[in-house]
């Protein structure tokens, strides 16, 4: 996926170079190391996160910002989950680097996410009809938000799905029915 420059923060670099310089599991590395990797102060790392946790956030909520996000605006299922896939695809070394704590911690790494999907998801339905979410399609959001990162942990770990395509097709079988039909856009 080409994503329009507009969509890119004016500090991605820097954060992509943050992000590059993680070599090890996030417990067991320092800012102090993290910041000597990629060659900046820990007064800038600062200015880019709060954490060092905050890498993994920052990248999956930009993942989700150009794709999952934009579900039912102007992206149909079929782009968007394909568009987060290939963009997790392309900084996998990172995720794998952290696998076994990601496993373990799913919970805290992407607890903040949820939210801001459903969200997303409210927002796109009032744009799109004024009517938000009702309270079976707020479940539904709810349910998939918590899905999206399993469906992510399978995807960064070695499969047998023949492919990005493949395992679109295998996540879009797990979207609740409601959701899926009321974020659709015909033909895309």
């Amino acid at each position: 996926m080409q994503i329009p420059l507009a969509d890119v923060p004016a500090d991605f670099q820097d954060k992509i170079a943050v992000l590059h310089a993680v070599d090890r599991p996030l417990d067991s590395m320092t800012v102090s190391a993290v910041c000597a990797a990629c060659g900046i102060s820990r007064k800038k790392f600062y200015t880019l996160f709060d954490s060092k946790y905050d890498i993994m956030y920052w990248y999956l909520d930009f993942c989700f910002s150009v794709s999952l996000y934009r579900i039912g605006r102007d992206l149909g299922w079929r782009e968007g989950v394909k568009a987060c896939l290939e963009l997790v695809e392309q900084e996998r070394a990172f995720f794998l680097v952290d696998y076994e704590d990601l496993v373990q911690k799913r919970g805290s790494y992407y607890w903040p996410l949820n939210a801001r999907r459903v969200a997303a998801i409210e927002e796109t339905l009032e744009r799109r009809d004024g009517r938000g979410l009702t309270p079976a399609l707020r479940l539904e959001a709810v349910v998939y938000s918590n899905l999206v990162p399993e469906l992510i942990r399978y995807w960064i770990k070695p499969n047998d799905f023949g492919g990005v395509d493949e395992y679109v097709a295998f996540w879009l079988d797990c979207v609740p029915r409601g959701l899926y039909g009321a974020l659709d856009l015909p033909g895309r």
